[in-house]
């Protein structure tokens, strides 16, 4: 392992993401070189418990995913869940955790230690992600740094799994929800609209409108609309 390589992104997230990670272009499957935006730099960033409201197909399940990787990478002792209302959803979760894992250096990656079973990921600096589903009963003896929820909304039962949960978070650890709002008076609407400990992020298509865009694409805007996007674009 190059150690010089490897701490200069031990307080740099966001650098080590940029730098690393490829995302797929879902119009025609292509790998993209990873521009973070500025409310996946937030998720990356905060320290505290975060709801984020967002819309469908705006990059959050990858920003969880880089996210778990950063921590199992250099992360010491961070036991992290996250749950998810399908096993669909889960099993795409662990893909991409997985697929983003291998695209780390060998110069600076912590392997994988392997698998306790199919649900947990676990580095050599005994670091480990594991995924449930919301049908899952959880076991109060355990405790984890952080939790992720995803899809709150679409979860029957998120009142309880989130009362059960908040007993495992260990002392300083956080829980960050997220969901797309589907339900009103529901238990993950309740929370958005009133006062809590949660940091709250809102996240609609208005914010990602140049996700991607092509060089011919870009070469016909005006010089002020090109210099108003550049920064917020991958280029394919």
């Amino acid at each position: 392992m190059d150690i010089n390589k490897y701490n200069k992104y031990k307080t740099d997230k966001v650098s080590f993401i940029e730098s690393f990670f490829k995302i797929r272009n879902p119009n025609n499957n292509r790998l993209t070189k990873t521009k973070l935006y500025y409310y996946q730099k937030t998720i990356l960033k905060s320290t505290e418990s975060l709801l984020i409201r967002k819309a469908r197909g705006v990059g959050i399940s990858y920003s969880l995913a880089m996210d778990i990787n950063w921590n199992l990478n250099y992360q010491q002792n961070c036991n992290m869940l996250m749950v998810c209302p399908s096993s669909q959803m889960s099993d795409h979760n662990k893909y991409i955790v997985r697929d983003l894992h291998s695209m780390i250096p060998d110069s600076i990656q912590i392997p994988l230690a392997g698998k306790f079973s199919r649900n947990i990921y676990q580095s050599n600096i005994n670091s480990a992600i594991e995924f449930k589903i919301a049908q899952t009963s959880f076991s109060h003896g355990q405790r984890y740094d952080i939790i992720y929820i995803e899809e709150a909304d679409i979860m029957k039962n998120f009142s309880r799994i989130y009362s059960e949960l908040y007993q495992m978070l260990s002392t300083n650890g956080k829980i960050i929800i997220t969901s797309m709002p589907i339900l009103v008076n529901s238990t993950f609407d309740y929370m958005w609209k009133n006062n809590n400990k949660f940091d709250k992020l809102d996240v609609q298509p208005s914010n990602v409108s140049y996700q991607t865009a092509s060089a011919n694409s870009l070469n016909k805007l005006s010089k002020s609309a090109y210099n108003k996007i550049i920064n917020e674009c991958v280029i394919v």
